[in-house]
């Protein structure tokens, strides 16, 4: 995920600067990421990004709230859509990964460099991830009743986190492939009958 410092001809100075920002963050990080890099990059001067941005962390959350928009704007198409729950908790995962593939850049900023936004920010990433979440656990708690609250919670979060490093992962595999395989292995994840007993002697 290489970013050249060569000009971006691009009709909108402000995507572009999102665009170029968010491939430096996930390439250099946050920290590592000056205003005159993102400026090099699409080919305008450090101080034109400042008609754009108030900031680099006003950049950093603008990326974050496109990568959330990515990930959870179809969710309540597919609670209505959904012809059963199995189908739901199905859709739900073919969009995650649908999402984090098509925005790597932008999904790998938010998954992070979460610390370098304010408290208000972090606040309104934990309330959509933990809507989000609770319809994924909501459709376990029918499909899977024999597992705990917090057994069902683990477990998304558990697939979350394989869908990004999935991603990120530099397999080699064509996005079709790697998209088909990561919604089997998390749809296997979630849906596995294994029986958890507890082996904690007394």
């Amino acid at each position: 995920m290489s970013v050249s410092a060569a000009p971006r001809p691009r009709a909108n100075k402000r995507e572009a600067i999102i665009a170029a920002a968010a491939e430096l963050f996930s390439e250099r990080s946050f920290g590592g990421t000056g205003i005159n890099d993102i400026a090099a990059a699409v080919g305008i001067t450090g101080g034109a990004v400042y008609r754009h941005f108030d900031s680099k962390h006003d950049v950093l959350r603008t990326i974050v709230q496109r990568a959330i928009e990515q990930v959870v704007g179809r969710v309540d198409e597919i609670i209505e859509e959904s012809a059963s729950v199995h189908a739901r908790l199905e859709a739900l995962v073919a969009n995650l990964v649908h999402a984090v593939m098509e925005n790597r850049a932008l999904c790998a900023v938010m998954w992070h460099e979460v610390r370098h936004l304010d408290g208000e920010m972090r606040e309104f990433i934990d309330r959509a991830h933990r809507l989000h979440v609770a319809e994924w656990t909501h459709a376990l708690s029918v499909l899977r009743p024999e597992l705990s609250d917090a057994e069902r919670i683990t477990l998304v979060e558990a697939v979350w986190g394989a869908v990004m490093t999935g991603v990120e992962y530099q397999s080699g595999l064509d996005d079709k492939r790697l998209e088909r395989l990561l919604q089997h292995a998390a749809m296997a994840m979630l849906l596995t009958d294994t029986v958890l007993t507890d082996t904690t002697e007394d």
